[in-house]
């Protein structure tokens, strides 16, 4: 397959497509993926979402890099200067549609060629040479990171190296765009100039009348003042037409029936799991768990805080190393766990609490689904009110006589000119409808 794909991609036309497809992600890409999750979520990209707590990782990744180029910390409120939240969100979104891509193409890595891959990282190696355990741990630590995010990620970006290879393997930098670089980058030059002040031009006397009446004259359309305009709007979404009221409670039980499923919360756990850099001392660990030392002491003595040992609350499922979810669901509530022998680290587990199963009942979400079905109804609505709304305007009523009709309701805004500003130079709210400023300019009074 990855033969097939370098073979497409070949030509210069191809190539090009390519690069133009890539930039649309990081630039246009994203106008509607800011829709239809909920407020944990940053983005969506067809089924994978980026939740705030990756993307909030990601920016400040982001921002201590920039800080370290530039010699200081930057805040929050100078990033957001730069444009880095921005420039984090587009990297990805553009990684998130490649993961997508690699899934829809089977691509894949197996567990032993990812094993290969984490202990080649020079990031991981002793100083002596060799991939280092306790290096990879103390890397993530700083890094705010499990080892089960990080061994996900870690998936995920070979399978997009492997898209990425197959697409773009053979291109090499066009000569031409190389010198044209150089010479930007090599490229000095000698200028002289004349600086211009106002002493220079001595003492300049008061106009006449005749020379500010010809500028006057000249100049009038900067004198002028706005135009503005005064309109009528009948406003047709869903939002305004939906009747939550008129759904019976018998559709809400059949649809909270028919999804029973998504009401479904399984049992989670609250994990703290400890990784340690050599045998030797995971034994001790152990040793002392069994002679009655809590986690927390061993935490302490550790020198280990909450954010070095907390997974959070996880459903067996959430689990990566299945080693591990096993033994975390095997607790009872403030247990800890002997020595676990996961993937790639053995570790400890502790459970600091248990969040049951649960499923929530008819009551509690019979408003969230009463509006879901009065939003589906009067989503059916608007194309056919539309219709109907465009045969009576084409029979000339007006748009107060149309809304009284189908009982609806029309909103007359403050006067506002042409930039949708009011007198005061305020924003006027007006609905966000493509072409309502210059339509009501375009237009004529009483049309």
């Amino acid at each position: 397959m990855l033969d097939a794909l370098r073979k497409g991609a070949g030509t210069w036309i191809a190539k090009l497509f390519i690069a133009l497809l890539v930039m649309s992600f990081a630039v246009w890409g994203v106008a509607d993926i800011f829709q239809g999750f909920g407020q944990n979520v940053a983005a969506k990209v067809g089924g994978t979402e980026i939740s705030l707590f990756s993307f909030d990782r990601a920016y400040r990744r982001d921002l201590n890099n920039l800080g370290r180029q530039i010699g200081r910390p930057l805040s929050t409120v100078e990033g957001a200067q730069f444009g880095i939240p921005q420039q984090t969100l587009g990297k990805l979104v553009a990684e998130a549609a490649m993961n997508e891509t690699a899934t829809s193409m089977n691509l894949g890595v197996s567990d032993q060629r990812l094993a290969t891959l984490i202990q080649a990282d020079p990031a991981f190696q002793r100083p002596s040479g060799g991939y280092d355990r306790s290096q990879l741990a103390q890397v993530l630590r700083n890094n705010g990171m499990t080892e089960d995010e990080y061994v996900v990620e870690r998936r995920q970006l070979a399978e997009r190296q492997q898209l990425a290879e197959g697409l773009t393997g053979g291109m090499a930098t066009p000569i031409t765009y190389l010198e044209a670089l150089h010479s930007f980058e090599a490229e000095t030059r000698d200028v002289s100039y004349l600086l211009l002040e106002p002493a220079l031009l001595g003492e300049i006397e008061d106009p006449s009348e005749t020379d500010l009446t010809a500028y006057f004259d000249a100049e009038k359309d900067n004198f002028k003042a706005p135009e503005y305009r005064e309109i009528a709007i009948l406003e047709l979404s869903p939002t305004k037409l939906m009747r939550p009221d008129d759904i019976s409670e018998d559709a809400v039980a059949d649809e909270y029936d028919r999804n029973k499923d998504d009401y479904f919360q399984a049992e989670r756990r609250d994990v703290r799991q400890m990784s340690f850099q050599n045998e030797d001392d995971e034994k001790a660990a152990a040793e002392k768990l069994a002679g009655g030392m809590t986690f927390d002491e061993l935490m302490a003595e550790q020198g280990l805080g909450a954010n070095d040992v907390n997974l959070g609350l996880m459903a067996k499922s959430d689990f990566l190393d299945e080693a591990i979810g096993d033994a975390a669901f095997s607790l009872a509530q403030g247990e800890t766990s002997g020595v676990v022998e996961g993937r790639f680290s053995s570790v400890i587990v502790n459970v600091a609490d248990v969040e049951p199963e649960s499923v929530k009942s008819l009551e509690e979400v019979a408003g969230e689904i009463r509006e879901e079905l009065a939003q589906d109804q009067a989503e059916r609505e608007v194309l056919d009110l539309l219709d109907e709304i465009e045969d009576a305007r084409a029979g000339g009523a007006s748009l107060t006589e149309i809304a009284s009709r189908f009982s609806l309701e029309t909103i007359t805004p403050a006067a506002f000119d042409a930039q949708g500003n009011d007198e005061n130079e305020a924003s006027v709210v007006l609905p966000e409808a493509d072409g309502l400023l210059a339509g009501a300019f375009d237009s004529d009074v009483g049309v």
